[in-house]
């Protein structure tokens, strides 16, 4: 080890080690006294400092004692068991005099007796003295000094009333043969102990303490540790030995260390308290003295060794350097630096060696940077090259490889230098790739080869590879150049136009359209399909030219100049992108779709697609026909009607023409249905929409509305009202002509009428539908004028449909809200009250008391009439149940009018019974008012609920007898009760003979029947006389009282026909 160091540090290894023994020596030597003299200064100094605080502390309380014992000691003091007054008195003087004495240190002075009973006294802030008396008989120094102790100083307090820590000077009062009789106290601030205590403070971390001599912490810097903690009871088992030392009253050093901190306490006694006084320092700054001048020691040691080592180095530097300029052009030389060079200052040995190897190295050098001149341009070439670079022995064991091969292989040239290829992976494409190596090697000639395999990352790979022998001055190969170069992108690019034009080839003969493309005039492409479609033969497909195609598919157009002008214009416009529909000859027709052809941003050809939508076009058409028209007359149905209608509107506002609606409904259709049978009524109306399509314009619509109904639309009929009103009249009665002609059906002759509505419209004034209801409202009108006619809409009927349909809402409204009230019209037979006939009454909410001869047609014909009927039953059943309760009024009779379309339900029985019982009305006191259309239909049902009914006790009458027709052979069968005779038989009974006449036979009728009979609407007592006359004597009018609510029709009954109608 020591033989491969210089020379120039083998002699400073010699050298150093005898001098830095020396200075070492004389290190300790110092190092030595300085600690132990001055160490032990600096202990005696700070024991010196303690001592004293701890004895003029000491001083102070003996002194401070000798104050209570001196009040002890008086006469006035030893008559304290006598006289309290005389001690008083004392303590207020010495008090005075302590204070000019000793200010602000004496806090209390007291006296206590022997049982324990103390006085003192305190002086205020305006000078005056209170006298305080207490008890200390339990306090241990109390019990202390009256057993005989002596003088003594309590253990420290924080005063109540300062703050401040204090103890009490005690001294005994003897008697006359020295027994304790009591005792002299002073309370005395410890202020000035703490300011001793303070003046210990050394340095930065020097501080004095003051304990007890119980161990409380008396006087501390730290406040939360001052009168309120005991050394000893600290957790710090250092700092508690250090408690224990001070307490034992000894003096000393104590090294110990709190919380990581070495430190020196120093400690002595206060021997008259028992306390003990310590100054607390660390270790660093009382021992900062000898750290110092060891630090000062180092310092100067190191110093003189750095001085002299740079010495011994200069000289051993002279004598070496020419040694070592000679190792280092050498060491140079052999890392191949040859412009390396020795300088030639002596004429030694050193100065020739130097001048022969400067010979030697121009040598070299010219030599040398004629091959790195050489390497450079080929690393230059070889290593920016993209191409992978390898060169080869003949034996083909790599020798180079270029960082781009590198990259592929995944390895550094140091990492497979040496090997051949099938060493570093075996598989056949390297086989086969070593075996070209040596092939150019031993012939000489140079190769090509693809090969693909996986690179570093494990993705293919593909390369083409060029091998290239290089000569020797012999030629003789010495190496075979590889330049390899990526091909892979080629590669996959190739193998994905081969799968797209797959793609292509199976998209283009699977779908279901012809695709042709064609780019400067030649044919591209085609599919089956196109030459399917088209029908072409192969051989005008095989050759490019597209012209023959053409003129083949433009020979099959229904229209060929529109095809062909399609075609040139986009031929004309290469850009654009065209999609129609193409309609051939033999009725087929096709979706054409043709866009550009785009590669590279450029325009190269045209792309053709075409669809056969023939069954499309069919079925849409079929779809468009059964949407619109009527599929038994081919007329348009309602919903192309209402689009023409529109339509119609709309080109009326533009041109301010007239057009018109007519509505037509074919008159008692359903009896054709009825006998002849539907297939025969489907034949009429097939026929009727040819006569209307023929009585019409061709610019004016026909429309089947459904059932019978058809709609004629007329249009341009001027823009004069009334013109355009006798142009559809005549129209409309031109088709009420043709439709009066005899229909054949099959081998039936049918005759028909029909009925029609107009209604006309000007611009969009109306909307469509409006405008079919007034065609409808105008028709209603026209059958209602007796058919076979035609009536125009105005607007009176509207409102009268308006107002019907209004109250037909109201009235529906009514019988939610209960506006209907019942009012009672007395009945009279032989000037006695018999009953009345309930007749309903509708308050309106705002146009008051309506008729019922103006809403009950109205809800007999909405069926209203039933929850109304039923109501009036109900109530009026209910009226018969509370006059069964009043004697005056139980034996009258309630007649209700029952409706025909009430009658005919089938649970009507059921439900008048269930009425009854509901109400607990009497059904004998119930009478049923039929009409005479209620007998019109189902007689033999009519019949069974009449009995049904009057087997309960209900009795009938049959209402209006006269006006309508009854069978008397229906008649006589009906469980009737009483034939009313209608008012308007007995309004001009007097003045016309056929009405008189009328009404005897009625009279006599029910006479003969066994019927009672009644008339009504008696308004003079001469209609009553010629009735009664006549052998009438039931009656109903104005003449007895008119229709009144029930409170109002009582009062006529008990007032006006005397108690209770029972005369």
């Amino acid at each position: 080890m020591f033989g491969r160091l210089s020379f120039q540090k083998k002699l400073l290894l010699m050298i150093m080690p005898i001098l830095m023994a020396g200075l070492l020596l004389l290190d300790c030597a110092s190092y030595w006294y300085i600690n132990r003299v001055i160490e032990g200064n600096l202990t005696t100094s700070m024991l010196e400092t303690t001592g004293k605080t701890a004895e003029t502390i000491n001083i102070w309380l003996k002194t401070l004692l000798l104050e209570p014992e001196t009040i002890a000691s008086t006469a006035m003091a030893k008559s304290i068991n006598n006289d309290f007054r005389l001690i008083d008195a004392l303590n207020v003087d010495r008090h005075k005099v302590l204070h000019e004495k000793y200010p602000d240190l004496f806090q209390d002075i007291y006296a206590a007796n022997g049982t324990g009973e103390y006085h003192t006294v305190r002086q205020n802030e305006n000078g005056d003295f209170t006298l305080f008396v207490g008890d200390i008989s339990n306090r241990d120094y109390f019990r202390s000094v009256m057993s005989g102790g002596l003088a003594q100083i309590t253990p420290p307090l924080v005063s109540r009333t300062t703050g401040i820590p204090t103890v009490f000077l005690i001294a005994p009062i003897h008697d006359s043969k020295n027994v304790p009789q009591g005792l002299v106290g002073a309370g005395v601030s410890l202020e000035y102990v703490k300011k001793m205590a303070e003046s210990l403070k050394t340095g930065k971390t020097g501080y004095g303490i003051v304990i007890g001599k119980d161990g409380l912490i008396i006087i501390h810097p730290d406040e939360s540790l001052a009168m309120r903690k005991n050394i000893v009871e600290l957790e710090d088992p250092s700092v508690v030995e250090l408690g224990r030392r001070m307490i034992a009253g000894g003096s000393g050093m104590f090294s110990y260390v709190y919380q990581g901190v070495p430190k020196v306490a120093f400690y002595k006694p206060v021997p008259i308290a028992g306390w003990s006084v310590a100054t607390i320092i660390t270790d660093d700054e009382l021992f900062a003295p000898v750290t110092q001048m060891i630090q000062s020691l180092a310092i100067s040691t190191v110093a003189v060794l750095a001085v002299i080592a740079i010495m011994l180095i200069l000289a051993a530097h002279r004598i070496t350097q020419p040694i070592l300029e000679v190792c280092k052009a050498v060491s140079r030389f052999a890392s191949k630096d040859f412009t390396s060079r020795l300088p030639m200052s002596s004429r030694d040995e050193l100065g020739s060696l130097a001048h022969n190897f400067n010979s030697m190295a121009e040598t070299i050098q010219r030599h040398s940077e004629t091959l790195e001149r050489k390497e450079r341009e080929f690393r230059s070439l070889t290593e920016n090259s993209p191409d992978n670079i390898a060169r080869y022995t003949p034996d083909a064991r790599l020798i180079y490889i270029n960082p781009a091969l590198e990259q592929v292989l995944g390895a550094k040239l140091a990492d497979v230098v040496g090997k051949r290829p099938t060493e570093r992976q075996s598989s056949p494409v390297f086989l086969e790739y070593e075996e070209k190596i040596l092939s150019v090697a031993r012939t000489g000639i140079p190769d090509e080869v693809e090969f693909s395999h996986l690179n570093a990352n494990g993705e293919r790979y593909d390369t083409h590879i060029r091998l290239v022998p290089e000569f020797d001055e012999k030629q003789n190969v010495v190496s075979v150049l590889i330049i390899g170069r990526d091909i892979t992108q080629r590669k996959l690019s190739e193998m994905e136009l081969q799968y797209s034009m797959a793609l292509i080839n199976a998209a283009l003969e699977s779908t279901v359209d012809g695709i042709l493309i064609v780019r400067d005039g030649k044919i591209v492409r085609w599919n089956q399909r196109f030459a399917d479609l088209w029908q072409v033969p192969k051989h005008l497909l095989e050759p490019n030219d597209d012209k023959p195609l053409l003129a083949y598919v433009t020979a099959q157009m229904a229209n060929p100049e529109v095809f062909l002008a399609k075609v040139e214009e986009l031929y004309d416009h290469p850009e654009m992108t065209s999609f129609d529909s193409l309609h051939l000859a033999d009725g087929r027709v096709f979706e054409r779709y043709s866009q550009p052809m785009i590669i590279a941003k450029e325009i190269v050809g045209r792309y053709w697609s075409f669809r056969d939508v023939s069954a499309h076009k069919r079925a849409e058409d079929k779809i468009y026909h059964l949407a619109f028209f009527d599929q038994l007359t081919s007329l348009p149905n309602r919903i192309l009607l209402q689009d023409r209608l529109r339509q119609a509107m709309a080109a009326s506002t533009r041109n301010e023409n007239y057009g018109a609606l007519l509505l037509i409904d074919l008159d008692n259709f359903k009896i054709l249905n009825d006998t002849l049978g539907h297939d025969m009524g489907d034949v009429l109306l097939q026929q009727v929409g040819q006569r209307l399509g023929k009585s019409v314009r061709e610019e004016d619509t026909v429309a089947r509305f459904g059932g019978d109904e058809f709609v004629v639309m007329l249009v341009g009929l001027g823009r004069d009202q009334a013109n355009a009103a006798t142009r559809s009249e005549i129209v409309g009665k031109k088709i009420l002509t043709n439709l009066n002609q005899a229909f054949q059906l099959k081998k039936t002759s049918y005759h028909i009428s029909a009925s029609i509505g107009v209604a006309l419209f000007y611009g969009q004034q109306k909307e469509a539908e409006l405008l079919l209801k007034q065609a409808d409202l105008a028709l209603y009108r026209a059958k209602d004028g007796g058919r076979n006619t035609l009536r125009f809409f105005d607007q009176d009927m509207e409102n009268a449909v308006v107002k019907r349909a209004t109250m037909e809402s109201e009235l529906r409204e009514a019988l939610q809200k209960r506006q209907f009230v019942l009012h009672y019209q007395i009945q009279i037979a032989e000037n006695k009250t018999i009953g009345s006939e309930v007749l309903v009454r509708w308050i309106h909410p705002q146009r008051g008391l309506i008729s019922p001869a103006e809403f009950i047609p109205l809800a007999e014909e909405n069926g209203l009439i039933l929850p109304l009927g039923y109501w009036v039953l109900e109530n009026a059943c209910t009226q018969l149940a509370v006059w069964a309760t009043q004697p005056k009024f139980s034996d009258l009779t309630i007649a209700v009018n029952v409706s025909a379309h009430q009658f005919r339900q089938s649970d009507f029985v059921n439900h008048v019974l269930t009425v009854l019982e509901k109400t607990g009305a009497n059904p004998k006191r119930l009478k049923l008012e039929l009409t005479e259309s209620t007998l019109v239909s189902n007689f033999e049902d009519v019949i069974q609920k009449m009995v049904a009914l009057k087997d309960r006790g209900i009795s009938f009458s049959l209402d209006d007898f006269g006006t309508g027709y009854s069978s008397l052979s229906y008649l006589k069968r009906l469980p009737l009760d009483q034939l009313k005779i209608d008012q308007s038989f007995v309004r001009n009974v007097l003045g016309n003979s056929n009405d008189a006449a009328i009404v005897r036979t009625i009279i006599a009728l029910a006479d003969s029947l066994g019927l009672g009979v009644i008339a009504e609407g008696v308004e003079t007592p001469m209609q009553r006389d010629f009735l009664s006359g006549s052998s009438c004597h039931a009656y109903q009018g104005y003449l007895f009282g008119r229709p009144v609510p029930i409170s109002e029709f009582e009062e006529i009954v008990q007032h006006r026909f005397g108690d209770g109608g029972k005369q």
